[in-house]
């Protein structure tokens, strides 16, 4: 799916919504150029809000294993991309087993990675986002017995999703199938919010959302076969 056909494909959503409440189709033809820049504008949240319902092997993955920082104490670092949304799957080899979730280094799970008595271990790991030096972002690993060699043996991020603004039309957002079809109910959701449209909103945002559990039920439906 292009930028082209994605925008297409988000005003045959709200028209869709408009019908199904008897008021007509609002965008079939005519001076649409507003609604577009809208569209054009909720792409990254209506990701965002898609990236927390779908299941994250809809995302598009990237590796970020080069050059861990090890510390002293057995625990180190890797600096994370700009683009970081959010982590898929890390293990540092030594590691019993793989960390799918992060903790933030102000909340109870990283403020126990503070304490090499309740820090995280080879058996039961633990990552924590905060940040280095210059204010760079890293994710901190804990941890591995002092002296390990520190080798990185995955690690793997969800990128954020490049914004419309600056694509031509025909640039291809590279959307899993499946997601494709749930961010266009999910942006025009969101436009319908900012042109004050609450029902049409809830409507569409509601069926990005059937339309994720219709999708999850059928896979789960295939691996019983």
């Amino acid at each position: 799916m292009n930028k082209k056909d994605y925008i297409d494909a988000v005003l045959l959503r709200m028209n869709e919504a408009k019908l199904s409440q008897r008021e007509g189709f609002e965008f079939e033809g005519g001076d649409n150029s507003e609604v577009v820049r809208h569209i054009e504008g909720v792409y990254t949240d209506a990701w965002r809000k898609c990236a927390e319902i779908v299941p994250a092997s809809w995302l598009q993955v990237t590796d970020f294993s080069e050059h861990p920082q090890a510390r002293a104490d057995g625990s180190g670092y890797l600096t994370i991309p700009t683009d970081w949304y959010k982590l898929y799957v890390f293990k540092m080899k030594g590691w019993q087993r793989e960390v799918y979730r992060v903790a933030e280094e102000n909340d109870e799970i990283g403020r126990l990675q503070f304490n090499p008595y309740t820090r995280g271990t080879c058996l039961h790991p633990v990552c924590v986002l905060g940040f280095g030096e210059n204010q760079q972002r890293i994710i901190s690993y804990y941890s591995l017995p002092k002296g390990s060699v520190h080798e990185v043996e995955k690690a793997l991020y969800i990128p954020l999703c490049t914004g419309l603004e600056k694509l031509n039309e025909q640039a291809e957002l590279k959307l899993d199938k499946r997601l494709e079809q749930v961010i266009c109910y999910m942006a025009g959701g969101l436009v319908y919010r900012i042109l004050g449209d609450t029902n049409s909103s809830q409507l569409l945002e509601r069926e990005a959302i059937v339309l994720v559990h219709g999708f999850v039920l059928e896979n789960e439906d295939k691996k019983k076969v």
